[in-house]
């Protein structure tokens, strides 16, 4: 039930902090989330208990918020995405690994973005000595 209540509150917390806010406190999400892996690991074709809580419900909204916190349009966003991707990859193995190939997509276009703006701030950068050189 421990397990529940830690993905109940990651889940709270991922859905009314403000995305600029997540920064801060995706370190806590993360613990927390990590305190729900018998929740993330279990296979998703396993019988559920009548009275158990709806865990299927908790995990949908967990991965659609990484989704979105993926494709999210601020860096702070976009970070607070990868850190709490991570922590439940690494908490639900297999399990979650299974289905998060959008994720890898997400993961390499923000890659391929950073590494763009490191190219050409490089580039930038190069071009402003080789200007400072021609004028000395």
């Amino acid at each position: 039930m421990t397990a529940v209540m830690a993905l109940r509150a990651a889940v709270h917390n991922l859905c009314t902090i403000p995305v600029k806010e997540l920064t801060s406190t995706a370190e806590y999400i993360a613990t927390t989330i990590s305190e729900s892996s018998a929740i993330l690991s279990v296979p998703a074709n396993q019988g559920q208990s009548a009275g158990e809580p709806d865990k299927a419900g908790l995990l949908q909204k967990l991965k659609a918020r990484i989704t979105s916190l993926l494709q999210d349009k601020t860096v702070e966003g976009r970070w607070a995405g990868v850190v709490i991707m991570k922590a439940t990859v690494e908490s639900g193995r297999w399990e979650i690994l299974r289905g998060c190939e959008p994720w890898a997509r997400y993961i390499l276009a923000i890659l391929g973005v950073c590494l763009i703006e490191s190219y050409c701030l490089k580039a930038d950068v190069e071009d402003l000595r080789n200007a400072n050189q021609q004028l000395h």
